[in-house]
């Protein structure tokens, strides 16, 4: 049996001690004034804007202490600190996933946290703060390796408006300035995946992705860039979990009508990589950048692009320049986002792939469950380590081969920190508290998956408090209000987040999240949302959560979600032409529901779900509807 320490294919991360933010904070301070920077912009991303970035790499970290997987910042000279009466030298924003969690992890004399909620983002949050407090002339520096292009973009625009001095600092400038960060190396091998698997082989992406620019365009003359890992990783039909949680490929692709160039960059020019026989045309090189900037320049010298495209919101704002210099006369088009849709869209047998995993997690997840209610009936001591290793162990045993991010597992109070992914080993479960598990793994397949349940920690003579009941039975509502939602694909996604918070809101809560991402190679998938500012309508055949959930800071936390494919209606009526089909079948916790909220609807739906879970095998109460 394998234990929790044996994931195949878990990183063995580097140990990260808690930083010293004041003694980082103070050496970025002396680079600014030798280089004469009031600001410096600090993002949690890596050069592939990478969302798990690993703490050894992430600068966020570093001057701060917080650790959630997003939030950017803004860090301050002292002497513009005491000019605009800052109280601490950096700007740390974040979303309401984070609030409690940012609070917990900095010192306000180190860090003043900025709060957004839903109806803003955090460029919107970070760029409200900037117009505000920065004054005119201020040089502010940037690393254009670690902004997308879009926020580059925007900054530029903020930067004009406020009479700003953005500098743009070139790859390697700002990690020079922390010379502690130690950044990133793997040397995991690229692993193709069968056809059979996916439906899709390199040289079929490549030729959708071609004809897709082409389309765009409306010629072939052109280069396609991007540095993402999950774009890397789905054009070769590829896996290399080459970031912790992620099973991408650590790499820059670039393509031509005639030309697909893999360049492995230093952090994972160790990989093996061997391309498939039959793959013509497809060059790969390693180490820094410029090795394949030198490939890619003699190509354009014998036949030049005539436009450079990309996805301004999944390109880095220094790729562009450095393509642009090589093809000057090229225009820069970035509105070009076919690898996302074409990600998105899943194939047939992607999404059999996809079933089988969730299955493979459903059964895991109810195993834990139900081990943590035994642990309540036996007053067995269980802590938020110990539940978290349970679910790493059942994943292994159902074939996983990494976890697809950080296990949030979080008991009574701590289940209202959203992304809580700190467990506690002293933090142990009493009776009568809510126990919040949010999981996910990749299989051989590598397609993310995720689920999140809460149960009630009892001795079985414990009931669950009328506000655990109403918080539980009210996110249970508003989730089967999401996943019965029909539509048509050119609906905005957003249509189903007011949808979903229905049920919520009519009883006075909310919840200070998005109801649903993407989920693919990546388990926070570009292509599609669902959110109150989501601007994506859906697509067929893309997979997404549907998590509403309520939180009670000091009390307890209920989130519960399930996962969904987009999927044609039988009845195909004219005004709702599209539906989710569900597939996770983990059963829910009858301690905590109050049946007399429920509607008939309700009860019908949730009796069939409960069936199918009981004869999968991934009960976890006994439902009182059979």
């Amino acid at each position: 049996m394998n234990t929790p320490s044996q994931l195949p294919l878990a990183h063995a991360l580097p140990e990260i001690a808690s930083p010293s933010v004041q003694q980082t904070q103070n050496i970025l301070e002396r680079w600014c004034a030798e280089n004469k920077f009031d600001a410096v912009l600090v993002t949690a991303q890596d050069a592939f804007l990478s969302e798990y970035t690993p703490l050894s790499a992430n600068f966020r970290y570093a001057l701060s202490g917080f650790s959630g997987s997003t939030g950017d910042g803004v860090f301050i000279s002292s002497k513009l600190a005491e000019k605009i009466s800052a109280p601490a030298r950096f700007q740390l924003f974040v979303d309401g996933r984070y609030h409690l969690q940012a609070d917990q992890e900095t010192q306000q004399n180190e860090v003043v946290v900025h709060k957004f909620g839903l109806a803003s983002g955090l460029d919107e949050s970070l760029f409200s703060w900037m117009r505000t407090a920065l004054p005119a002339g201020c040089r502010v520096a940037v690393d254009l390796q670690r902004v997308s292009w879009n926020r580059w973009r925007a900054l530029e625009v903020l930067a004009q408006e406020k009479a700003l001095v953005l500098v743009g600092i070139a790859a390697g400038g700002l990690a020079a300035a922390l010379p502690d960060m130690k950044g990133w190396r793997t040397d995991r091998p690229v692993r193709f995946l069968d056809e059979q698997i996916t439906g899709r082989t390199p040289i079929k992406n490549l030729r959708d992705v071609r004809a897709g620019i082409e389309a765009k365009l409306g010629h072939s003359s052109f280069i396609h860039a991007t540095c993402m890992s999950d774009d890397a990783a789905w054009l070769l039909n590829a896996r290399g979990y080459h970031l912790p949680q992620l099973s991408s490929v650590l790499a820059y692709t670039f393509i031509t009508n005639e030309l697909c160039l893999i360049h492995l960059p230093e952090e994972s020019q160790a990989c093996e990589l061997q391309l498939p026989s039959g793959l013509k045309q497809c060059e790969i090189t390693r180490g820094p950048l410029e090795n394949a900037l030198k490939l890619l320049q003699g190509a354009f010298a014998r036949k030049p692009a005539a436009a450079i495209t990309f996805s301004g919101r999944a390109m880095n704002a220094a790729l562009p320049q450095l393509l642009k210099e090589l093809c000057q006369d090229a225009d820069l088009r970035d509105d070009v986002h076919v690898i996302e849709e074409l990600r998105a869209a899943k194939t047939d047998e992607e999404l059999n792939a996809i079933r089988v995993s969730f299955l493979r997690s459903s059964r895991a997840i109810a195993r834990t469950l139900r081990y943590a209610k035994d642990c309540g009936h036996k007053d067995v001591r269980l802590s938020e380590t110990d539940l978290a290793d349970k679910i790493k162990t059942e994943y292994a045993n159902e074939g996983a081969l990494e976890l697809s991010f950080k296990t949030i597992s979080g008991f009574a109070a701590n289940g209202a920190v959203i992304h809580y992914s700190t467990p506690d080993k002293n933090k142990t479960a009493k009776n009568g508290d809510l126990l919040l598990l949010d999981s996910g793994a990749y299989y051989a397949e590598g397609f993310a998956t995720d689920c999140t349940r809460v149960v009630l920690f009892t001795d079985g003579n414990k009931t669950a408090a009328d506000w655990q009941k109403e918080i539980y039975t009210l996110t249970l509502k508003s989730c089967l209000a999401g996943l019965r939602a029909k539509f048509r694909l050119d609906s905005l996604c957003k249509d189903v987040d007011t949808l979903a918070r229905g049920p919520i809101r009519d009883k006075g809560y909310d919840y200070a999240h998005g109801t649903g991402h993407g989920i693919g190679i990546h388990v926070h998938e570009s292509g599609i949302r669902i959110s109150p500012v989501s601007q994506y309508q859906f697509t067929e055949s893309a997979v997404v959560s549907v998590e509403p959930g309520i939180y009670l800071a000091g009390q307890g936390g209920v989130r519960i979600e399930n996962v969904a494919i987009v999927a044609a209606n039988s009845e195909q009526e004219q005004q709702s032409t599209h539906g989710f089909e569900n597939v996770v079948f983990v059963g829910y916790d009858w301690d905590l529901i109050d049946l007399k909220m429920l509607s008939d609807d309700d009860k019908k739906e949730l009796a069939a779900y409960e069936r199918k879970c009981k004869s999968l095998g991934t009960s976890v109460t006994d439902c009182p509807l059979l």
